[in-house]
């Protein structure tokens, strides 16, 4: 993980001392939390998760466990699948739009953990139910086979497949081809551009970056300003974002550039604290989807 990263918490290593698990720890632990933040959304839920996950490990005997992988995999997805039916209901009645909790890095502009989900088929994810994503999760994210997903979720592998054709379709993913991550020059061309006419208060070169069905959505959490609803058109959007960088945004602001999910991303800093996180869903050389999280509990610093 790296250390740019918000919102990272540390957390002992429940194998110290013991110099074969303190290796299983550290091997497993980043693809462990990405099957759980993929499930969940949100960095410190999967965090937790992953440590109970080493934790009930360090209860069992050597003989219980036959593939220690496919056991905490097993461990952590239905601990994610069971706490994400108790946050969805209380994403219900979530102020304005749930966006997920972004994975910012400062880093690199195209790197990322491995098996981590593109930001908008996060926001996708959000449609299906826990079981369902669970089984695209590790379907398309880490390639597991049906057979392995009957066993890990105990169904038949034509319930999995059934399952796993739901949420390609209530998300309107066909696979992991639409998990664009373009780290490319281009797509960073375009996040300059896009900043360039924001700062600069160009209407028109703004709007040119634009597709026609744009849409902008921002969450606050009711607990700093964000539009409620979703804006759509690029008038509409172009109009929304010079007006925050005009008049909303406070003085000594920095825009910085960073990944999100991998992908090229923006964040603001006001008066040197994180203000907002913002990521371009890009279609060829025009913006699709801006996703603007601005709930303070996502986007603090380490």
């Amino acid at each position: 993980m790296a250390s740019s990263r918000f919102t990272q918490r540390s957390y002992p290593n429940p194998f110290e001392g013991r110099e074969d698990g303190s290796t299983i720890f550290a091997q497993l632990k980043p693809y462990l939390f990405s099957v759980a933040y993929n499930i969940l959304g949100e960095i410190p839920e999967a965090e937790d998760v992953v440590q109970d996950a080493f934790e009930s490990f360090l209860k069992k005997r050597d003989t219980e466990v036959h593939n220690t992988k496919s056991y905490l995999t097993r461990v952590v997805a239905n601990k994610a699948i069971d706490r994400l039916k108790v946050l969805q209901k209380a994403r219900e009645s979530y102020f304005g739009t749930w966006l997920p909790e972004p994975l910012v890095d400062f880093s690199s502009p195209t790197v990322t953990d491995e098996g981590v989900m593109s930001y908008e088929v996060m926001v996708a994810l959000e449609k299906l139910t826990p079981v369902e994503r669970g089984v695209f999760v590790l379907r398309e994210a880490f390639e597991y086979s049906f057979a392995d997903l009957s066993q890990l979720f105990g169904l038949s592998e034509e319930n999995v497949r059934q399952v796993l054709h739901r949420g390609r379709k209530k998300a309107n993913q066909k696979g992991m081809s639409s998990q664009r991550r373009p780290g490319d020059n281009a797509a960073r061309q375009l996040v300059e551009s896009f900043l360039k006419a924001c700062t600069e208060g160009d209407t028109k070169q703004l709007e040119t970056l634009l597709k026609d069905d744009v849409a902008l959505y921002s969450d606050g959490g009711g607990k700093v300003k964000a539009a409620v609803n979703s804006l759509h058109g690029p008038e509409t959007v172009a109009k929304f974002l010079l007006g925050i960088f005009r008049k909303s945004l406070p003085f000594n602001v920095e825009l910085r550039q960073a990944t999100v999910n991998g992908a090229p991303a923006f964040v603001t800093f006001a008066g040197g604290e994180p203000y907002s996180v913002s990521y371009l869903s890009m279609t060829g050389d025009s913006v699709e989807s801006i996703y603007i999280i601005r709930n303070p509990d996502k986007i603090q610093l380490k």
